[in-house]
């Protein structure tokens, strides 16, 4: 009976050795008052400062390269790819808006090889609509404070510093005066909005680290108090109140000790049912690894999948998040999709089949990734970088740094 005691210890012990807080320790500075009191929580890998260039370098060039490969001569042509890769989406039969978009997201893909991009550009650098949305951006995070994750104290910290709103706006009615072309029009608002979205979806993508970490580890083991990590937890969903949620924000500012374990629990709760729902899918069993993921095998397929996002938005399928026989899949499937989003805005089509395809395009993937910020804390805890660089690649938001 001792022998088997000691024995358990061991395997406990192996157990908790097998998972790290370092990573935690060396991505989060816990912020004190002169006091020594905790009042929050920053990521020393957000960006402080904000820049456009890279940004639009990074379509110019993905935008050619793409061209390219649409004007190579081979056994299969890119055309034939791309058909290939959009039947593949599956979209759910009864759905004849889905076989609509799947059309559109061909079609904008096959016309990036009749652009001048050159001309896009330099027309674009022309109006110096860039350099004035720069500006007011980098303006915006002096008060915005992105690298905060997490105030303690106030529980309307991000609630007050929602100013993005005001320059989207702002920047949306400039953009329809500055230019007399659609496309041109489109793709400026198209990159007004998406670097607010990119901006805000990496400080997400950190926060569901960070939850990761207070699911699975002791406070201590993370250098802060329980009541200090209920706030915590508190301060991350108060951040994701939009931005006209006064009702949101007062609940946040009444409950303050347990708003966010009981936003928490009420959304863990609800991905559990959806994931029960769907374990006929599955060969073995389901295992969870946290809040956010489950480990499954369908078919021959391992893969991690989502507990709260499904695929898409026309399928109840869970998304899945990484398939370890195959860590490049969902990256290329990403990368193809984010390029049709950006093409879409040089397509001509109506408005409202412009914004169906974007909306869907986007539910392949923006809050997916978001969320992904908790499988990247789980490979990094468990020392397997190199699955969690991959993490960090698919995210695809150009603002989102790997830590060296």
């Amino acid at each position: 009976m001792k022998l088997l005691i000691i024995l358990m210890m061991l395997v406990l012990s192996s157990s908790a050795l097998a998972f790290s807080s370092a990573p935690f320790h060396k991505r989060y500075k816990l912020i004190q008052d002169k006091e020594g009191k905790l009042i929050a929580i920053k990521d020393r890998y957000l960006i402080t400062q904000f820049f456009i260039k890279p940004f639009l370098d990074k379509i110019k060039n993905d935008l050619k390269e793409e061209q390219k490969r649409l004007q190579m001569t081979g056994l299969v042509s890119r055309e034939e790819q791309i058909d290939a890769f959009v039947e593949g989406l599956e979209f759910d039969e009864m759905s004849l808006e889905g076989s609509d978009v799947k059309q559109i997201i061909a079609d904008s893909l096959k016309n990036i090889k009749e652009l001048d991009i050159d001309d896009i550009f330099k027309e674009l650098e022309k109006s110096q609509f860039f350099k004035e949305f720069e500006s007011k951006i980098q303006n915006a995070l002096l008060l915005m404070s992105l690298n905060v994750v997490a105030n303690l104290e106030d529980p309307k910290y991000f609630f007050k510093k929602n100013v993005a709103h005001e320059i989207i706006v702002t920047m949306l009615n400039i953009a329809k005066d500055r230019f007399s072309q659609l496309p041109l029009l489109n793709f400026a608002s198209f990159v007004v909005v998406r670097v607010e979205q990119f901006l805000r979806e990496q400080r997400n993508f950190s926060q569901n680290m960070l939850m990761h970490y207070f699911e699975n580890f002791e406070a201590q083991d993370l250098g802060m108090e329980m009541a200090q990590v209920d706030k915590a937890m508190s301060s991350i969903y108060e951040s994701r109140l939009a931005w006209s949620d006064f009702n949101g924000s007062k609940e946040a500012k009444e409950n303050w000790d347990k708003y966010g374990w009981t936003k928490f629990y009420s959304a863990l709760r609800a991905g559990n049912r959806a994931l029960g729902a769907n374990k006929d899918r599955y060969t073995g069993p389901i295992k969870k690894i946290d809040y956010a993921f489950a480990q499954v095998k369908e078919e021959e397929d391992e893969k991690f999948i989502h507990v709260f996002h499904t695929w898409h938005s026309f399928t109840t399928r869970p998304a899945a998040a990484f398939y370890p026989n195959k860590p490049y899949k969902i990256l290329s499937e990403r990368r193809l999709l984010g390029l049709a989003e950006v093409a879409l805005n040089f397509l001509p089509l109506p408005g409202w089949s412009k914004n169906l395809a974007e909306t869907v395009i986007g539910s392949f993937y923006r809050g997916q990734a978001q969320t992904e910020g908790a499988l990247a804390a789980y490979f990094e805890s468990k020392k397997d970088y190199q699955s969690a660089r991959i993490i960090y690649l698919q995210n695809t938001n150009p603002f989102l740094f790997l830590p060296q």
